[in-house]
């Protein structure tokens, strides 16, 4: 596969942000975010030249389709562990050049849009909506007690491969989210389907964008969500490509509750509090004749002021 990069695009007044394949006969523009050849669009002889269409494009509509290309160029690739037979169930298909190297992938989402990767990581959409879950459509709603979140296709697919897929017990509803932000009308979108599960385990990055997503998720899902503890993985499909398959296994049957950060919620959190705070320690209030005759407020300790009516103890608040 030859990739032309830092190209004037066809499109826009940018220099050098067109990006071109020759096996695919496509293009894609990071600066005006165009892909070559668009729909209805006709290129002078120059363009043509430089970048050559070939016998896949159809001049009427001006777009190369899926359609156009033949269909043994597409196939159930394996890739990064996955296997051939995960890619089928999840109907994920690899284009391939004639010498079967791989070139893009098509994940297909609920409503028939998708998320073109063109290998390694560049990424394109055709159809996509931002308010659907990968791979929902190939579970039914209520099915499990658990579903499983991802943050990429290719971790719900990793997931689902490592826990057996339908051939293990462990065989449970994994979806992916379509980015690490989504829309937010994902929510109302999908909020009934996952309340058919009793829990929601995520196995997410550990990274800023993965614990907002866990957060928002719990905010909308109190006490039915899980977290997987990746430990010195980044993602799911790691844990696949490193072989620790059962490591993941095991990891997801023992996905604890999730907690934020700042909330001391397990029995060593609080016998580590317990532990750690200084017996007798006050806290100055600020209030000098009070500090003076009571040291202040003693860490660890309910403080009671008692007196008759009219003394003034809302005036001391």
């Amino acid at each position: 596969m030859t990739e032309l990069t830092k190209r004037p695009c066809p499109h826009c007044d940018s220099s050098d942000a067109f990006s071109y394949n020759t096996e695919l006969q496509t293009g894609f523009c990071f600066s005006c975010k165009g892909g070559y050849p668009q729909r209805g669009k006709k290129y002078d002889q120059a363009t043509l030249e430089e970048y050559p269409l070939g016998s896949s494009f159809n001049d009427d509509a001006g777009v190369v389709t899926r359609e156009s290309l033949p269909n043994s160029l597409y196939k159930f690739v394996p890739m990064r562990g996955i296997t051939a037979q995960t890619m089928e169930f999840y109907n994920v298909r690899t284009l391939c050049n004639s010498g079967g190297e791989p070139l893009q992938q098509e994940y297909i989402y609920p409503s028939g849009g998708k998320k073109i990767r063109r290998l390694p990581k560049t990424f394109s959409a055709s159809g996509l909506r931002s308010d659907e879950l990968f791979g929902m459509n190939l579970f039914t709603a209520g099915t499990s007690k658990m579903v499983t979140i991802t943050e990429g296709e290719l971790d719900a697919m990793s997931v689902w491969q490592m826990l057996g897929g339908s051939q293990s017990r462990y065989a449970t509803p994994v979806v992916s989210l379509p980015s690490a932000s989504p829309a937010k009308s994902i929510w109302k979108n999908v909020m009934d389907w996952l309340n058919s599960f009793e829990k929601i385990i995520l196995s997410v990055d550990t990274d800023g964008p993965g614990n907002e997503m866990a957060q928002r998720i719990n905010n909308l899902f109190p006490n039915k969500v899980y977290r997987v503890d990746h430990r010195n993985y980044k993602d799911a499909n790691e844990f696949l490509v490193a072989g620790k398959g059962a490591d993941f296994k095991s990891a997801w049957y023992n996905a604890q509750r999730f907690m934020p950060d700042n909330i001391l919620h397990s029995a060593e959190d609080l016998l580590k509090l317990f532990d750690d705070t200084p017996d007798h320690s006050y806290v100055p209030t600020g209030i000098e004749a009070f500090d003076s005759k009571a040291l202040g407020l003693m860490q660890g300790h309910f403080t009671v002021f008692k007196a008759p009516t009219g003394i003034g103890k809302t005036e001391l608040m």
